[in-house]
């Protein structure tokens, strides 16, 4: 699947120079119509056809970039339920701030009709593949900006994991926090992508025997390991929500997971990902052993996981279970009112 932003007019309202350490485009976004400020627009500087550096507008609709190097380099702009805008190169000077306030027209995303299919993305010719790609670039849209958030760090969240014994019918037994901690980035660790693609999502340790069932998380849905080896398709269109299911392709026979991102109808605001394991021990192999991310979008623009559990069979032998689950997750929220800042940016590619 290859996802690439649209081409949009872009309107340039100013620019100006100024003197600085190091090499950098501060931009404001506002909406062309309304001169609002935009928050939450992911903003790549693109030389050669790859990023360099990334960063999400604030409440003010402000960022600031720095290029590993003076250049010239071409604006990318992406925001969910939007078109995306490609600007002509600008060029960023050493030891000089540039600074531009750009006016971003009000287009909508114009999808294809959405219909659930039984065909996926990996049977490229479909009517069913060609929706399921148009809704994964507005998924990647909210990824993206959940790995610029975190890798930013400029957001503390209190974080509260837990632990829960849950019954063969769902029932919550029990529900213990285990830990609680402020974190300024991610609030779960999830294993390399390329990692997952070789050895799979749930293993076994050879010494201890423990089984570790992985997660994923927005990098890994975004990284090539995982959408190449994936298919998509439109999986459910409801009054408020439409869904993007995806399962391994064929050929993968390692353990794996397939599960569904479920979308606002209208925005296209990413609002959580359903999953379960599949192609494990037949032992493993429970109806909800799985998991769940939930997303949400801070007034800033910025997104995070604010819920997220794994659910894992229990073990150990029959005649000393007392329940059938074991649920290891967490709850994060904004660990204090943040600070009005001007802008902040991630480095590395999108």
């Amino acid at each position: 699947m290859t996802m690439q932003p649209g081409i949009a007019s872009l309107a340039l309202l100013f620019g100006l120079a100024s003197t600085a350490v190091a090499q950098t485009a501060e931009l404001t976004l506002l909406d062309q119509t309304s001169r609002t400020p935009i928050a939450g627009a992911i903003v790549r500087l693109v030389a050669s056809g790859r990023a360099v550096t990334q960063g999400l507008t604030n409440e003010q609709g402000r960022l600031a970039l720095k290029p590993p190097a003076p250049g010239t380099y071409q604006v990318r702009i992406d925001r969910t339920g939007f078109s995306g805008v490609s600007l002509n190169e600008i060029k960023i000077e050493a030891d000089v701030v540039l600074r531009r306030t750009l006016l971003l027209p009000n287009n909508r995303t114009n999808l294809p009709s959405i219909v659930v299919s039984r065909r996926t993305s990996c049977e490229a010719t479909s009517d069913g593949g060609i929706a399921a790609v148009a809704l994964w670039k507005e998924v990647e849209k909210a990824l993206s900006a959940n790995v610029i958030t975190q890798e930013s760090g400029e957001f503390p969240l209190r974080v509260r994991e837990f632990r829960r014994e849950v019954a063969r019918s769902g029932e919550v037994l029990s529900e213990q926090e285990i830990r609680s901690s402020i974190v300024a980035g991610v609030p779960f660790s999830a294993l390399p992508a390329s990692l997952l693609a070789t050895q799979g999502f749930v293993t076994q340790d050879r010494r201890s025997q423990e089984v570790v069932f992985a997660a994923p998380d927005a990098a890994t849905l975004l990284s090539d390991e995982f959408v190449t080896t994936h298919c998509f398709r439109v999986a459910s269109v409801g009054d408020s929500l439409v869904g993007l299911a995806f399962e391994p392709a064929r050929n993968r026979r390692l353990s794996d997971v397939k599960g569904t991102l479920w979308m606002d109808r209208v925005t296209y605001a990413l609002k959580r990902l359903d999953y379960s394991y599949i192609r494990v021990d037949p032992s493993y192999q429970l109806p909800d052993v799985g998991g769940r991310l939930e997303f949400s979008a801070l007034p800033s623009g910025a997104w995070i996981v604010s819920y997220w559990y794994v659910r894992m069979p229990n073990l150990e032998p029959a005649f000393r279970r007392g329940f059938e689950y074991i649920d290891q997750g967490g709850r994060a929220e904004l660990a204090e009112p943040r600070r009005p800042i001007p802008a902040f940016s991630a480095a590395g590619g999108g």
